[in-house]
């Protein structure tokens, strides 16, 4: 199911409820900017309007440009409250990423597309700790 309309930090967003097969309830909350909204601006003012609803994040993960995640940089805020647990996710592609591609960028898509998403679900879903190629910062 997916609800258009909505914002997060005046960024036109996506909303997805994505349901158990098990037991047909809900399982989770994906929020996705609309269109060509992918950038650190849409990012930053997720971010402050999630800070402004959560607090601080309990957790801040940041992950390399390294072959191990395909040259794509991410950034990952976590916060924990009650019985859900929120993330914002951020992924760009860096230029290494590009490698491997015959003509470039410019003769249309190649590599990996950057990404944006808050995830909200149960505490059990969300990881504990950063990935392994993650390092975690102050948060």
């Amino acid at each position: 199911m997916v609800l258009r309309g909505a914002t997060l930090g005046g960024v036109p967003m996506a909303v997805f409820f994505q349901m158990d097969k098990a037991t047909h309830g809900l399982k989770r909350v994906q929020l996705e900017p609309l269109g060509h909204r992918l950038s650190p601006p849409a990012y930053r003012a997720i971010g402050a309007a999630l800070d402004g609803e959560f607090g601080r994040p309990d957790q801040v993960c940041v992950t390399p440009p390294i072959p191990a995640s395909g040259f794509q940089a991410a950034v990952e805020q976590r916060w924990r409250r009650g019985d859900a647990a929120v993330s914002a996710i951020f992924r760009d592609t860096t230029l290494q990423a590009f490698e491997g591609c015959l003509c470039g960028p410019a003769s249309g898509w190649c590599g990996l597309h950057g990404r944006l998403l808050v995830r909200i679900a149960p505490p059990q879903e969300s990881a504990g700790a950063c990935p392994a190629n993650a390092a975690k910062a102050g948060g």
